[in-house]
């Protein structure tokens, strides 16, 4: 399994050990790889409402980046209406990606 499949199961199960572990052998990881659709580990993390994975990377990475459609994470924690995801990604500067009463 590529690096990529790995760091994004490990996002979209809530694993945080494997995310560092993953990280610890290559430190840009988290940033630098997207899949097919742009997504970002920390994408997959707030679609799956993985909440202490979502912490994890919103701390060491980019809040809002955006996939090759222009969706960020923001819009990710939206799709699932999770809530704790969407006050968590904005206490991490992550803006209200267009949805005025977020």
């Amino acid at each position: 399994m590529s690096d990529i499949k790995k760091l994004f199961r490990a996002a979209a199960e809530g694993n945080v050990a494997q995310l560092k572990s993953l990280m610890a052998s290559a430190q840009s990881l988290v940033d630098s790889l997207v899949d097919e659709n742009g997504w970002t580990a920390l994408h997959e993390a707030a679609y799956e409402g993985q909440l202490k994975t979502v912490q994890f990377l919103a701390e060491i990475g980019p809040v809002n980046v955006r996939d090759n459609l222009g969706r960020t994470p923001m819009h990710s924690a939206v799709a699932r209406d999770n809530h704790a995801v969407m006050s968590l990604l904005r206490n991490h500067g992550a803006n209200n990606a267009g949805f005025a009463d977020l």
